[in-house]
């Protein structure tokens, strides 16, 4: 199943690679966004199969989630980080639960895109930063995994159970 966009910066230190960006899907806002001097550079790929998202977030260097209102949860991120690749994210809304400014990544205030490039150029510019940022990011991202998940909504459906057993051994109504 087509997977969403990932926003991408940086390929990985290879020989004869040169940086380059990549964003989601092509729209006309986005297109004029980019100027002219960095188009060369910026890459719409659109949605993705699982697979190519997965090679495209391990060859990254870092991704950019750089929201501008609260999203719950910006599911991005902790993508990117279940690939060992760090986030640079704007500091609101959802991705105050998985981001960890300087463990798994680095914040930016929302709308700030000198903070934002600066970030990202930042871990452009350190690799073994942006490495140690990822592997941790790669640790963290477990805790939003579906095996996490699943355990934690067997847990819940288990108390609900014991409750309910509690109440209705007593007599009374559930």
């Amino acid at each position: 199943r087509p997977q969403p966009r990932a926003r991408r910066a940086g390929a990985r230190n290879r020989p004869g690679s040169r940086p380059h960006h990549a964003a989601g899907r092509r729209s006309a806002p986005r297109t004029r966004a980019v100027p002219a001097e960095a188009a060369h550079r910026v890459h719409f790929l659109g949605t993705l199969p699982s697979d190519a998202l997965a090679r495209e977030y391990a060859r990254a260097r870092a991704v950019a989630v750089p929201s501008v209102w609260k999203e719950n949860f910006a599911l991005v991120g902790p993508e990117a980080l279940g690939h060992g690749t760090p986030v640079v994210a704007s500091d609101l809304g959802g991705v105050r639960e998985w981001l960890r400014p300087g463990e798994n990544g680095l914040a930016v205030r929302p709308g700030d895109a000198a903070a934002l490039a600066g970030a990202v150029t930042s871990l452009l510019r350190d690799p073994e930063r942006a490495a140690r940022l990822g592997e941790r990011g790669a640790e963290l991202a477990r805790e939003f995994g579906i095996d996490r998940h699943a355990e934690e909504m067997v847990s819940l459906y288990e108390r609900i159970l014991a409750e309910g057993n509690r109440t209705t051994s007593g007599g009374g109504r559930p």
